[in-house]
């Protein structure tokens, strides 16, 4: 296991600040997206995306129906993170991985269906955050920078999502069609949270946070710590340390879209500049 989530987000943030930083804050739209939102009698919220080409053609549209229950697990899902948490193994993930009927962690992430909490320790800083997945829809939530930051992918956009002013930012993955990194972003997110590329150089036991677990080392200098089938935690070269304190086979569709109640920002310079500064992006000289 190495730290795909945090490869995800950091390559994400990368290429927005690539794309849309800079001294002119050029942006060049293939098509601006339309998101009309509509709530009938039974609480069901019907969300309809268009994005068009540059001769107005709509070339991509989806429509998503939550209910209130989805609706609620899409607000409970973008609510702010313990930027201060605790480090540490917790018992009751180590405890339930001793249980013989334990579950393979590494069978759920090879589904490309899971949801995952955990906590991210760096720079000596301990914060939580939330990664789900859905074929190849993703929601991240985190804390980028000292600020709370949510980023969902679905079929045809990116969301940024500022959860201090409750609004997010539309980018139609169509604007990325001219981007040269566009091929290794996009291999990204076909790749399950696994890593087949690497290799194991050792297997051993040894005690972490006083328990008894196992280890896997490999050649990118990272190791992922285990106890059964169940991935405790991994450290990675650069000294980052991942905890997955739950995780579990499924993942809720009101994580795939906005928050209920956030404002939709336009994607223009000014918007796009408050995001990335607020992220500590390039500024404009």
């Amino acid at each position: 296991m190495k730290r795909k989530s945090i490869v995800l987000l950091s390559s994400i943030i990368l290429l927005i600040a690539v794309l849309f930083t800079g001294c002119d804050f050029a942006i060049v739209l293939p098509g601006g997206p339309e998101d009309i939102s509509q709530v009938d009698l039974n609480n069901y919220v019907t969300r309809v995306v268009e994005v068009t080409d540059e001769n107005g053609n709509v070339i991509g549209t989806e429509n998503v129906t939550l209910s209130q229950d989805e609706i609620n697990d899409g607000k409970e899902f973008y609510n702010k993170l313990d930027e201060n948490a605790l480090g540490g193994i917790t018992d009751n993930r180590y405890n339930s991985a001793s249980n013989s009927n334990a579950q393979d962690d590494k069978s759920i992430f090879e589904s490309r269906e899971y949801y995952v909490v955990g906590r991210i320790v760096k720079d000596g800083k301990t914060s939580t955050y939330k990664l789900a997945q859905s074929g190849n829809k993703y929601a991240i939530m985190t804390v980028y920078n000292g600020s709370q930051l949510g980023i969902i992918i679905d079929y045809l956009n990116i969301y940024l999502v500022q959860i201090e002013n409750k609004s997010y930012i539309t980018i139609p993955k169509a604007l990325l069609a001219d981007y040269e990194g566009e091929e290794s972003f996009d291999s990204l997110l076909k790749d399950d949270l696994l890593d087949s590329d690497r290799e194991i150089v050792k297997n051993g036991t040894t005690k972490k946070d006083g328990k008894e677990v196992s280890y896997s080392k490999y050649d990118d200098g990272s190791i992922t710590y285990y106890k059964g089938n169940t991935i405790l935690m991994s450290e990675n070269a650069d000294g980052t340390i991942i905890y997955y304190d739950t995780v579990k086979n499924s993942a809720p569709s009101g994580f795939f879209a906005p928050p209920a109640g956030y404002t939709s920002k336009p994607l223009n310079a000014a918007n796009v500049k408050e995001f990335s500064d607020l992220i500590g992006g390039t500024k404009s000289e």
